[in-house]
């Protein structure tokens, strides 16, 4: 016989309610500090973002070509971290969920 461990969906016989209650309120403080952390980050890199868009314009009209280039690979740089950022606040968000319709159940 093999035992089912909870990523299986089985329960594990020598886990107490209690036990239980405490992992999932511990994971839960966990993600939420992820989720406060990630929200620190995307104001970051939503004005990282702002300030690569206006720099483009900006060096491009005055005619400057290596501030453009640079300009645009911070561009580049910050959207990618927003993208990333955005990606695990979905993923922190879905694991905060899934915790609490397991404790409505």
């Amino acid at each position: 016989m093999t035992e089912q461990g909870p990523a299986r969906g089985g329960e594990r016989p020598s886990s107490s309610t209690a036990e239980r209650a405490q992992l999932r309120a511990a994971a839960e403080a966990h993600y939420r500090r992820g989720l406060e952390q990630l929200d620190r980050e995307e104001r970051f890199a939503w004005r990282s973002l702002w300030a690569g868009v206006l720099a483009v314009p900006a060096a491009v009209l005055w005619g400057w070509v290596a501030g453009a280039l640079v300009a645009g690979a911070v561009l580049i740089f910050f959207g990618c971290s927003f993208y990333l950022v955005r990606g695990r606040r979905f993923e922190y968000e879905g694991i905060l969920r899934d915790l609490h319709d397991d404790e409505e159940r």
